[in-house]
């Protein structure tokens, strides 16, 4: 018996509600796999009756729209032999083949595998095939430690042994592909002293400061390389008491000089001419292009829970990709999970995110990422920041732009509780408004483009350092200086967001678009506005301009709130 599940995939928009599709037929026939790691998934799909090939989706541990789904394929290969009785007209090709690599693998290890075929005119709409969730992937080949003996490094595949025990020491990675099955323990930073070369994260990657200060080598000569953790897993764990949770920064390592420590190359940026003449990390690698082959790709965290974090639950590092968050609980941290500078094609799937004191998801120039049906509640300024980060704190320039991510199927809702006033022109226009002293505590469920029009003298006086400034360009305005924020083309849909204190969503950048969201949930007080669209900065700035197309559809609007439902400010109007 087929069942008629709507997929999602993380390139997929869906155009519309999930109808059941009783004319698509095909069937999961078999799973192989390969001496060098590699599975093939094959079978056949066909619409009845019709010769064009239909598509096919994957999705692992859960079925659609809940499991996590990578891969598709058009299915019009030569058919293996069941096919040819079942589709018309026979004569066509409707057999497939997905081939999941070593590491997709073990990404998804012990995992069922469910498959829907889609036409290929209405990709909204789906049908599971004959023996979806029958295959399940290999599961990976652990060593047990028992955790009274283990040292912290992960070498190998580990599982921890006996379930649910405790672990006072930092856990780091010593190379790539590895994983780390927990088993429940918990891993606590508790007055514990930082490992050297770390930045204090309960797990993160070996660091080489110190074979960098055991060898002879200094200057030119001398360069150590942090491990690599490309590939790592981690499921399974409880982190808590760190200043990291999980952060896999790698660094390298140099000795100015004989008996000097070693210090690791620092991050500069081409575009801040105050460190032109200073090599950095870019430098030493050959390059800024060199950036993403060296950190941390393709990490899979499942099964989490990080706590009493001081600073960042999850950090994703500068320019990793292909990060898979799913099923874990980020919560009561500084922040939740950090989006660092140039990363990308980052997933963030079915996680509780909850009460972090700042924010719950920062995406601070990172791109093309799917945050999808995470529950976001409680964080004390905003549930999900999207901005570029003017390189404050070190003058490290931003090179990409918080643009084309993606907020689907979540619930957002009673973020609300930090002072956060004054941050931006935006943010002081709308406290100063006769409504907002009924708001006891500002919070915004959804803000893109958060530091639009972001105060230097703000940033002053909320970190006590005169001398901050940033590497980007600021606009002199009276007597501050204001940064702008970029975060374009970026889509929210069918979420549920309610219960913000200030809004549900704050827009001040371009081309953004709020399709088929829920906002009417809401049984707490009445916020400012259900989507506030417009920045004060860009309208008082002569060389901008106000924010424009902003496309909003088929959403709920909420059912009361202090001011307009949908309020425009800065000169921003909506869409003709």
């Amino acid at each position: 018996m087929r069942a008629y599940i709507c997929p999602i995939l993380v390139v997929t928009l869906l155009a519309g509600p999930c109808d059941a599709r009783t004319d698509i037929i095909g069937a999961l026939v078999k799973v192989e796999h390969a001496d060098n790691g590699s599975t093939y998934l094959q079978g056949w799909a066909c619409q009845i009756g019709v010769a064009n090939p239909v598509s096919v989706r994957v999705t692992f541990g859960k079925p659609a729209p809940s499991g996590v789904a990578l891969f598709s394929t058009i299915a019009d290969n030569r058919s293996v032999p069941t096919a040819a009785g079942n589709c018309s007209p026979p004569r066509h090709n409707h057999g497939f083949q997905i081939a999941l690599s070593e590491l997709d693998a073990k990404r998804f290890a012990g995992q069922k595998i469910f498959i829907y075929g889609v036409t290929p005119d209405n990709n909204a709409n789906g049908a599971e095939l004959e023996n979806s969730g029958a295959f399940v992937l290999p599961k990976i080949e652990y060593d047990s430690v028992n955790c009274d003996d283990w040292d912290g490094l992960v070498d190998r595949n580990i599982q921890l042994q006996p379930e649910n025990c405790q672990i006072h020491k930092q856990i780091v990675f010593n190379g790539p592909n590895l994983s780390l099955d927990c088993n429940g323990a918990t891993i606590d930073g508790t007055n514990l002293p930082a490992l050297s070369g770390s930045r204090g994260q309960g797990i993160g990657a070996w660091s080489a400061k110190a074979e960098c200060e055991r060898s002879k080598l200094v200057g030119t000569d001398s360069r150590f390389l942090d491990a690599d953790a490309t590939g790592s897993l981690i499921q399974n764990c409880r982190v808590q008491n760190f200043a990291f949770g999980i952060y896999f920064n790698r660094r390298a390592w140099t000795k100015p000089k004989v008996g000097e420590e070693c210090v690791p190359y620092r991050e500069y940026s081409e575009l801040n001419s105050r460190n032109a003449s200073k090599q950095g990390l870019d430098d030493t690698l050959g390059g800024r292009d060199k950036r993403y082959p060296f950190s941390a790709a393709d990490v899979t965290v499942r099964n989490v829970e990080a706590t009493k974090i001081r600073d960042s639950g999850i950090f994703v590092n500068e320019y990793g990709r292909n990060w898979l968050v799913e099923d874990s609980k980020i919560v009561g941290n500084g922040v939740g999970i950090y989006l660092e500078r140039e990363s990308r094609q980052n997933r963030i799937i079915t996680n509780i995110i909850a009460n972090n004191g700042n924010v719950g998801v920062a995406i601070d120039a990172s791109a093309r990422n799917l945050i999808e049906k995470n529950l976001i509640e409680g964080n004390g300024a905003i549930g999900v920041a999207l901005y570029k980060n003017c390189g404050e704190s070190g003058g490290v320039t931003r090179y990409q732009h918080a643009n084309n991510n993606i907020l689907r199927g979540n619930i957002i809702r009673g973020q609300g509780g930090a002072r956060i006033g004054g941050m931006t022109l935006t943010m002081s226009y709308l406290l100063a408004s006769s409504e907002a002293d009924k708001i006891k505590s500002p919070g915004v469920g959804v803000w893109i483009a958060s530091r639009q029009g972001l105060s230097r003298l703000w940033m002053e006086r909320a970190t006590g350092n005169p001398s901050l400034g940033c590497s980007d360009v600021g606009y002199n305005i009276g007597e501050d200086t204001l940064y702008q924020d970029y975060a374009s083309n970026n889509q929210i849909i069918n979420n549920r967001i309610y219960d913000n204190s200030l809004a549900d969503v704050i827009v001040e950048d371009d081309n953004n678009r709020i399709t088929r969201n829920d906002f009417s949930s809401g049984t707490g007080a009445a916020p400012l506005a259900g989507i506030v669209i417009g920045s004060v900065f860009r309208q008082q700035e002569p060389k901008l301009r106000p924010v424009g197309n902003v496309y909003l559809s088929g959403n709920v609007l909420p059912k009361i709130t202090l001011g307009d439902s949908v309020l425009y400010i800065g000169g921003s109007e909506p869409i003709e």
